[in-house]
């Protein structure tokens, strides 16, 4: 049996107990912090999703001001399609947003 098809489901591998060779992925935790634009400007994040892939997707966004304070949000359905389209669609729709709005800086 390969063992490379037991990557990302080693618990399962030892409950069957199938014999893996040593993981070198860390399973360290990583502290990330949403830091707010310089005065003046705005940030947007986004991102867009399928369940299975491809399948069926969305994709939303949020734009908050210098304070952190939300400016805008969205959220679409974008039906069926594969997660990387959604993610590109989540981006272009909040970039397209924020022209909409007159927000230039971004």
């Amino acid at each position: 049996m390969r063992t490379i098809h037991w990557k990302g489901d080693r618990p399962v591998a030892s409950l069957l107990k199938i014999p893996l060779p040593p993981s070198n992925i860390s399973s360290r935790i990583s502290i990330v912090k949403w830091i707010k634009p310089d005065r003046g400007w705005f940030k947007l994040n986004t991102d867009g999703a399928s369940k299975e892939n491809p399948g069926v997707t969305g994709a939303g966004g949020i734009i908050r001001n210098y304070l952190g304070k939300i400016v805008l949000a969205f959220q679409e359905y974008l039906g069926f399609s594969s997660n990387i389209e959604a993610k590109l669609k989540a981006i272009y729709k909040g970039v397209k947003l924020c022209i909409d709005s007159n927000i230039r800086k971004i």
